[in-house]
């Protein structure tokens, strides 16, 4: 239920930073459509594709890319004004939400014009054969700025849709007991010789691993070397 509402409501982001939400909820749902969409694409590209069901996915097409470009567009302004979220944003973050503005809506253009999704459906029976299509300049940069998008997706932070669960879900909510000679044990106990390189108030001293730094109080330290 938890992931649920996080993944389809955002229930974290509504709850700390709601201004955030207005522009996270649609951005997150566009792209839930879109992947809906390109799926509903590979499915017609060998050959399920009746006239209802290419309608069906320009019209999610269309609003899913509208979402994205809004979605983004807003979480863009507000990355640049909110002055909560400057530090946490990189120009690295402000190219992706940019890209994601002009993809979202190169997608609904391509979905709205007339005949643009039958050509898009065209256009992946080629690739899924090996063929080379023949696209209209919009389909083609909405295919050229896609398929940059994903190439570099797994070098930026927003691979978080995957990891996330990995290194938060299955953190928060893994409740299994530590039993002695248990895999989960061996498996802490390695992480605990990991080394520390770096220093905080609250953590005792770098060049240490992190059994150490978790038995010994930073205020003992310093008494230690007084």
């Amino acid at each position: 239920s938890f992931m649920l509402e996080e993944i389809f409501f955002l229930k974290g982001v509504r709850e700390n930073h709601r201004k955030l939400w207005w522009g996270s909820l649609p951005f997150h749902w566009g792209l839930y459509l879109l992947v809906v969409t390109s799926f509903g694409l590979l499915v017609a590209g060998v050959g399920f594709s009746p006239p209802w069901f290419v309608s069906l996915i320009a019209l999610l097409g269309a609003i899913g890319g509208v979402l994205t470009a809004v979605g983004a567009l807003i979480l863009l302004v507000l990355r640049y004004r909110e002055a909560r979220l400057r530090p946490y944003t990189t120009p690295l973050d402000r190219l992706n939400l940019a890209l994601l503005v002009v993809l979202g809506a190169l997608c609904a253009a391509v979905a709205i014009v007339p005949g643009g999704m039958a050509q898009a459906v065209e256009a992946t029976g080629q690739l899924l054969r090996l063929r080379t299509p023949e696209v209209s300049l919009l389909l083609g940069l909405q295919m050229a700025l896609a398929g940059l998008f994903i190439f570099y997706l797994p070098f930026t932070r927003m691979i978080h849709f995957f990891s996330k669960y990995f290194t938060y879900h299955e953190v928060r909510w893994d409740d299994r007991p530590v039993e002695p000679g248990s895999a989960l044990e061996k498996r802490l106990r390695g992480a605990l010789d990991f080394g520390v390189d770096w220093s905080a108030e609250h953590i005792s001293s770098t060049g240490s691993t992190w059994a150490e730094v978790a038995t010994t109080l930073p205020d003992q330290d310093k008494k230690d070397g007084a």
